[in-house]
Parts: structure tokens; C-alpha cells; sequence
């Protein structure tokens, strides 16, 4: 059974089509408002969150721009007092060191009020100062900070932001060993390929950080602090810092002129500072649709309810409406058929069908058990000629097969009293008398295994007379089965049908076994020779003919398809026949048919059907 076929059966129903109508036209309502309401109120809570993280992500970016303003601030300051302290003389010293030490004074104390981390100064190592340690450090020291001297020759009076990860600063400023990633803002001043000063002032990541948590608190937004080689230098998540802003992201941000830019389905929030810098903030679509969700468990626990209300409200209905209907269904699929006769529940009592306001429901009813009452009549007349039917048809062919048999003995013994074979005539007419004594002793078309056994082995013993005892043979049967029923002249004519085609010549000799065993309530026989089979074209033609009960080479196997042709009729065990044979060596043929004691009772099982 297919899966339409499956649909249609669980849909067949009346009440299931009921009760689907009415759900359908309560459900589909209510599934169209809660759609309809979901959207709206997604829109509604998009709009608002989209309006409530721009303000947010627009003040971020002016904290952000602030702090990076207080960089340049503190880098402008610093070259200041670099261009004085290079320029001043160095005697008398101690103005000297007065005034390297206002200066970095006042570069400590600017980078404090701008809650900056660092502030390092680079200078030639040929200035005394430059192994200040603190501050001030000679150029070759930028190595340490994994700035390349290379990278900031020809930069100009500009800035060149840098991000830097796992940065040692002296213990003093660092207060621990623990490297640290930072945004440096860097300066320098070169001639040529020579860098006469460097300078930067340094904010670590993590402030960048706790900024964006500050800023989106209880909020499942994701902000990036992106540069131009799209590095993440700042994240609200610290260990994704420094990893890669994918490539694509980037260029569409980019390339767009819109205020609100879509990453798949996250809407984002992308602003570039003056210093190349991206800021990013991301919302995730689970956080859109959060609100929007409430409205929709509320329309799901409505549905919830209203499925099984409108169940129970439309079955209750569907009961009142469908009694009479269903009664009469059920009459129906108890209607049996069973010794001849038909077995339908009375449904009289629950049908006014003598009533002159009979509805539509008892005229169904009414016409119902009129039809019962003709197809019993019909019953009867049919099965009454049914037995003979089966019988004439019996008789039929077993008036084709006894002459076929009887012509081809005849024609034996003939051959036998040209030959001079007296004696062996002789025997073989005494043969054929003792074994038609037996075929006609009794009129019954069921005979005892037994019985059709001791009728093949007289024919067996006729065939051996006839081939000079080069045909030997055994029948055995297990015990008990003999007295099971089977159809007369059954095996004569397939033991027939493999002496005539399973000698490869006269003098060459022949041994066939006949074999009796119990199947799953059936007889199993099988006719076993070891002739020169058949070959497999032959065979599979053979094979067909026999599986769809037809006969295109009548003549020339009509014992055979005969004997299939009356087995596989019900009054004769239901039988079928199948043959296998190997070319040149060997071929079997397998009777099975159901079991079969009683002859009359088995008509009268076969009546009952």
C-alpha cells in the first residue's frame, strides 16, 4: 500500500473529513491573524531596536572618537616639547634637566588625565635622556614594540594608527609582567631614511572593550573595532581580538551608502573615524525576533487550545448527525458470507422503515436490506450450480488425458507383438489390466496418496517392459501422508511427460524418484529424473506456461499442463506445479497442494466459500 493510498484510507472517513472542515475553518483564521500579528510586531520591535542601537552606536562612536582626539592631543603636545628639548643647548645642564623633566611631567600627567595607558618617546641614542626608561627610549627600542623603523620614515606630521598585540611595557607602567594588545597612535620625524624622533601614545584593547559592554549592557549586541587590513583590533568578546573581519563584510560596508547595512540576515551598524578605523555594531536577527516571539507563543497556546475544543465540539456534533450513517457502515463491514448464506447485523430497530417520515437515512436503510435479500437469492442460484460446474470440468479433462495414455500403451504392446516380445506383451496387458482395475475401482475424482502411488508404479512397471528394464525407480513417502487425498491420475501423466522427453536414447538407462513429504499443511511431491533435462530457453517457456496456467505447446506436454490445469482448482487442494531441470543431467518436477482428508468435507468447505 502506497502512501496515497494510505491518505486516502485515514481520510475515507466522514466524521475525519468533519472534523478536518472545522478545523480548518477555525485554525486557518487564527493562523492568518497570529502571521499577520507577527509581522507587525517584528516590524515594530525592528524598528524600535534598530532606532534604540543607532543612538547607542552613534554615542559609542563619539566616546571612541573622543579618546582617539585625546591621542592626537597627547602626541601634539609631546612633539612640542620634543622640538624645544632637540633644539635647546645642552649647558648649562641644569636647565637642561629642568626642563626634560617639566616635559615629561607634563606628558605623564596629560596622559593620565586622558586615562591613556602609555606615552613613549623614542629619541637618538647619542641624547643622555633617550635611557630615561619611562618615558624616553632610544629609537632602537621601537623593535620591542613591534614597530618597524622602516614603516614610519616619510609618514609626515600625520599619525599612523597601529595595532599591536602582546606588548611588554616597563613594570612600572605595566604594574605586572602580563603582555598586553593596544592601539598606539604613532608620530615621527625623519630626514631622509634617518628617524630623528618617534613618539605614541597607547590605549589598551580591553578599554576599547569595556567600552562596548558599557555601552550595550544586557544587550546581545556584537561590536568590532576593525582597521583597514580588516584586523579585529577591539571586540566585545576580548579572545576574538585580533582575528580576521571577514573580506566580503568589509567591502559591502564599504561600498554602502545606507545607514543600516545587512550582514545575511543581521542588520549592522558601520561608522569610519578619521583615522582609518571601522566601527562596527552588529544585531543579531535572534534578538529582532525575540519580541515578536511573545505574540507568537500567544497565538500557538491559542491554537493549542482551540484544536482540541474544536475536536471534541465537532465530534460531539458529528455523533448527533452521523449515528443513523454510521450504523448502517458498520452493518456493511460486518455483511459475511458463511455457510451460503449472508450475515449482516439487524439494523431494523434503529431505522423508522415502515414509517411514513422516513428520512434520507432510512430510505438508504430500506433500500439496503432489499439489496441483501436479492443478492442472498443470487447466492443461492449461483452456488447451487457451482459444484457441478467444477465436476464437468474435471471430467473434461480427464476424458483428454486417459485416451492420450491408454493410445500410447496400446501403441507399446503393439510394438512389442511385431517384435516377437509374446511374453513381454503379455505382462504388459496383464499390467494394464490390473492397473485400470484400480483406476476405475472407484467413481470418487479424490483417491488416497497411497492408491495414485500403486497406480504410477503399474504404469512405471508397463514402461519398464516396454524399455527392456533399462527404467528403474523409486517412490517413497513419509509416514502417514498416503492418506491424504489427491486427484486421480495425477503423477501418470508427468511420469509420462519424463520418459518421453528424458531418454537420450532407448538402450541408455533411466532412474526416476518419486518423493512424498509434508509442507506447511500442503503435500509436496517431486518427480525426479536423470535424463537429458531440458535446456534453459525450453525451460523458462516451460516455466511461464506452467506459473500463468496457459499452454502454447499443447500438444506436445498435454498430460502435463493438463494435470497443473486441474490441480490448481480449489476443489483439488489449490495446487501448483513447478518444474527445474540442468541440461543434460537432470529435471525435477515439484507438485504441492493442500492437505485433504475428507472428500465430502472438503466440498463442503469449498460450498461454504
Amino acid at each position: 500500500m502506497n502512501i496515497w493510498q494510505r491518505l486516502r484510507k485515514i481520510f475515507g472517513s466522514f466524521i475525519i473529513r468533519l472534523i478536518i472542515s472545522s478545523l480548518l475553518c477555525s485554525v486557518i483564521p487564527i493562523i492568518i491573524v497570529g502571521s499577520v500579528g507577527y509581522a507587525s510586531a517584528l516590524n515594530i520591535a525592528k524598528d524600535k531596536i534598530l532606532e534604540s542601537v543607532s543612538v547607542s552606536h552613534s554615542q559609542l562612536r563619539q566616546n571612541l572618537n573622543s579618546i582617539f582626539g585625546k591621542m592626537e592631543n597627547v602626541c601634539d603636545s609631546t612633539e612640542n616639547h620634543l622640538y624645544v628639548l632637540m633644539n635647546k643647548p645642552l649647558y648649562p645642564i641644569s636647565e637642561y634637566l629642568d626642563y626634560f623633566t617639566n616635559a615629561r611631567q607634563s606628558i605623564t600627567i596629560l596622559t593620565d588625565i586622558f586615562d591613556l595607558y602609555n606615552t613613549c618617546v623614542f629619541l637618538p641614542a647619542n641624547m643622555f635622556v633617550s635611557n630615561e626608561g619611562l618615558t624616553f627610549f632610544p629609537i632602537s627600542d621601537l623593535i620591542r614594540y613591534k614597530i618597524n623603523s622602516e614603516q614610519l620614515t616619510g609618514i609626515g606630521i600625520s599619525s599612523q594608527w597601529l595595532y599591536r598585540q602582546d606588548l611588554q611595557f616597563p613594570i612600572v607602567i605595566a604594574r605586572d609582567l602580563k603582555p598586553v594588545n593596544a592601539l598606539l597612535c604613532v608620530r615621527a620625524y625623519s630626514i631622509g631614511a634617518e628617524i630623528k624622533y618617534a613618539l605614541f601614545s597607547c590605549i589598551l584593547t580591553e578599554t576599547i572593550g569595556d567600552q562596548f559592554r558599557n555601552f550595550f549592557s544586557g544587550v546581545p549586541i556584537t561590536n568590532y573595532l576593525v582597521n583597514q587590513e580588516g584586523i579585529i583590533v577591539a571586540h566585545t568578546n576580548p579572545s576574538i581580538e585580533g582575528g580576521s573581519f571577514p573580506y566580503k563584510k568589509l567591502k559591502t560596508i564599504n561600498t554602502s551608502n545606507k545607514a543600516t547595512v545587512y550582514l545575511g540576515a543581521n542588520p549592522v551598524f558601520a561608522d569610519q573615524f578619521d583615522n582609518g578605523l571601522y566601527l562596527i555594531s552588529e544585531i543579531p536577527y535572534s534578538y529582532l525576533t525575540e519580541q515578536a516571539l511573545r505574540l507568537l507563543r500567544f497565538t500557538v497556546i491559542i491554537l493549542v487550545i482551540m484544536i482540541p475544543l474544536t475536536i471534541y465540539i465537532t465530534c460531539m456534533v458529528s455523533k448527533t448527525l452521523t449515528k443513523k450513517l454510521k450504523i448502517l457502515s458498520c452493518s456493511v463491514e460486518s455483511l459475511q458470507l458463511f455457510d451460503n448464506t449472508i450475515t449482516v447485523k439487524n439494523i431494523a430497530h434503529h431505522f423508522n422503515l415502515n414509517s411514513p417520515y422516513k428520512d434520507e437515512f432510512d430510505s438508504l436503510a430500506e433500500a439496503y436490506t432489499n439489496m441483501i435479500t436479492i443478492i442472498q437469492k443470487n447466492i443461492d442460484n449461483i452456488l447451487s450450480l457451482t459444484l457441478g460446474e467444477e465436476r464437468l470440468r474435471y471430467q473434461v479433462l480427464q476424458s483428454q488425458i486417459n485416451p492420450h495414455f491408454l493410445y500410447n500403451i496400446l501403441g507399446s504392446i503393439h510394438t512389442c507383438y511385431s517384435l516377437g516380445k509374446k511374453d513381454t506383451a503379455e505382462q504388459m496387458i496383464n499390467a494394464l489390466t490390473r492397473f485400470y482395475r484400480l483406476l476405475l475401482r472407484k467413481d470418487r475424482d479424490l483417491i488416497p496418496l497411497k492408491e495414485e502411488l500403486e497406480i504410477a508404479g503399474l504404469y512405471l512397471q508397463i514402461e519398464s517392459l516396454c524399455r527392456k528394464g533399462v527404467l528403474t525407480w523409486d517412490i517413497n513417502y513419509e509416514d502417514g501422508i498416503e492418506h491424504f487425498k489427491i486427484g486421480k491420475f495425477t503423477l501418470q501423466p508427468i511420469l509420462e511427460n519424463s520418459l518421453l522427453h528424458g531418454f537420450v536414447n532407448p538402450r541408455e538407462k533411466m532412474h526416476i524418484k518419486v518423493d512424498c513429504r509434508y509442507g506447511e499443511d500442503t503435500v509436496i511431491i517431486t518427480i525426479f529424473d536423470d535424463g537429458i533435462g531440458i535446456n534453459e530457453c525450453y525451460l523458462f517457456v516451460l516455466q511461464e506456461n506452467l506459473k500463468n496456467r496457459c499452454s502454447n505447446d499443447f500438444d506436445r506436454h498435454i498430460g502435463l499442463y493438463n494435470v497443473n490445469a486441474r490441480i490448481s482448482n480449489p476443489l483439488y487442494g489449490s495446487g501448483n506445479i513447478t518444474i527445474e531441470s540442468k541440461a543434460g543431467e537432470w529435471t525435477c518436477v515439484r507438485i504441492e497442494f493442500k492437505q485433504i482428508l475428507n472428500e465430502d468435507e472438503h466440498e463442503e468447505c469449498f460450498n461454504s466459500r
